[in-house]
């Protein structure tokens, strides 16, 4: 349900770390007693949008003259700009908010100021921010999405006990951005309309003119394409561990699972491209339930196992039922310091270093000792691991060992990590900002005798990860340049940020 300031005009949505955590459970149970029937802040505070002042575009056009040789005179000609049009703007954005009963809006806004201004805080913006258009039916017809936003300032607004009446008041906040995207929506076809905002179709150049004399049999329009999946237009991907399906021509099944009521296991599948919650459901009511294979869709030779029942990572509570992230299937791993549960590939020639040149991990870690996310070795020729220690990321390459400052624990988070040999060769990126970029010295070739194992060091037989990961993808070749399209389709499936 969408809770709109004025249901057929425009809404915004803001991302999950506008408001950052700590702020939603401050305000948290003030909202839930309001009589709003909402229960977070930040759709609160979205709820209260009244106005948005989109910037103008213009620019001042170059002029050029030349002597007419023939009247002795010179003439002069305006031409326009070779601006790009991004810069056609002053890239501000003013939001207007209704002040709510005990201003409760404005001090949520207030702190989340302060909190983006916080020099401690490591995120450099404040997400994305999305303006939806509606039509009367409340079909989305137009949004813009205003790219890499710093929240700027927030207005005053005024207390005063000469006014015996209560008025209708708003504050206003500024922001900054980078850059704006726009889609529409197809007038000519009403499939492209959408009122679920995470998922509008249709882009103006889809427009197509209809006939002014159609034909009396009009052909009905053939089923859409199923939307591609995230590894059909990508190659090079040597594994592919998820709950979703990541690659249409693969046939096979997610996981495999045991019960531990009776040690039975069962493949479950897919249902519309993620993970078979009606089966697992059903397999598992009343007990707990446990991974024993993670098929790899990339390579179906080479799944990740675990044969002994009590290192496996689980999937399913008896009381609870699936183990979830954010609303999505996850591993869970290890709740403990040192614990065991991890998963391993059998075949030492798999997961070699020419192989993870790029890694993408949706995971969430709750503690903040030294803990394996992937691993292949420790320190050595042709060795690899991607770890945690004190609560930031840590990757080796051979050698090579980088560091990040930014913490890595207690929130869900999209990492990946791209590799080749040189200056700058090493880049790293959390929730789709770069956190880190080094130099590499690994040549990134060989082999060495040990398992890659997920969750786990298959060579010092230690640093169990605590916390879960929902997917993890390598290819054997440096996808950087493919990273925004890759970590977009991520967020979409996910909605980390």
């Amino acid at each position: 349900m969408r809770h709109l300031a004025r249901k057929d005009l425009f809404y915004i949505e803001f991302t999950k770390k506008f408001i950052p955590e700590k702020i939603e459970e401050f305000y948290k149970p003030y909202v839930k007693n309001m009589p709003t029937q909402l229960e977070s802040p930040r759709t609160l505070v979205e709820s209260s949008l009244q106005g948005v002042t989109i910037p103008s575009y213009q620019y001042e056009g170059v002029e050029q003259g030349f002597v007419d040789t023939l009247n002795k005179n010179e003439i002069k000609t305006t031409w326009r700009s070779t601006l790009n049009a991004q810069e056609l703007t002053e890239k501000n954005l003013t939001l207007t908010f209704k002040l709510l009963n005990g201003y409760v809006n404005y001090w949520i806004l207030l702190d989340t100021f302060f909190f983006h201004y916080d020099m401690k805080n490591p995120e450099a913006f404040i997400g994305d921010i999305t303006l939806r258009m509606l039509d009367n039916q409340e079909n989305v017809m137009f949004s813009r999405v205003y790219r890499d936003c710093i929240l700027t300032g927030i207005s005053d607004f005024e207390l005063s006990y000469s006014e015996n009446i209560q008025t209708f008041e708003t504050f206003n906040i500024t922001l900054q951005y980078s850059k704006v995207e726009s889609t529409f929506a197809n007038p000519g076809n009403p499939n492209t309309f959408d009122t679920n905002p995470s998922k509008l179709t249709g882009k103006i150049s889809d427009i197509k003119i209809q006939s002014e004399q159609p034909s009396q049999e009009q052909e009905s329009e053939p089923e859409p394409e199923p939307d591609p999946l995230l590894l059909d237009s990508l190659s090079g991907s040597t594994g592919a561990f998820s709950l979703r399906k990541l690659n249409s021509s693969y046939t096979g099944n997610a996981v495999q699972v045991r019960r531990s009521s009776d040690d039975t296991t069962q493949d479950i599948g897919f249902v519309n491209n993620q993970l078979d919650i009606a089966s697992l459901n059903t397999f598992c009511s009343g007990t707990d339930g446990f991974v024993s294979i993670w098929y790899n869709q990339s390579d179906v030779n080479n799944n990740a196992i675990q044969t002994t029942s009590n290192n496996q990572p689980k999937i399913y509570d008896s009381t609870t039922g699936v183990e979830l992230e954010n609303g999505k299937p996850t591993l869970t791993f290890n709740t403990t310091v040192y614990g065991t549960r991890h998963l391993f590939v059998n075949d030492v020639n798999f997961g070699n270093i020419n192989q993870i040149l790029s890694t993408f991990v949706v995971h969430k870690s709750t503690n903040a000792g030294t803990q394996m996310i992937t691993s292949k070795g420790y320190l050595g020729d042709s060795e690899h691991m991607i770890y945690l220690k004190s609560a930031k990321y840590k990757t080796v390459f051979e050698t090579d060992i980088i560091s990040t400052v930014d913490s890595a624990i207690n929130s869900q988070y999209s990492m990946a990590i791209f590799a080749s040999t040189g200056l700058n060769g090493f880049n790293q990126f959390k929730n789709g900002f770069s956190i880190n970029q080094s130099t590499l010295t690994a040549d990134l070739t060989g082999i060495n005798p040990y398992k890659y194992g997920i969750g786990y060091n298959t060579n010092t037989q230690g640093w169990g990860y605590i916390g879960n990961i929902q997917e993890l993808i390598t290819f054997d070749n440096d996808l950087i340049n493919h990273r925004v399209t890759i970590e977009n389709n991520i967020n979409t499936n996910y909605t980390i940020y």
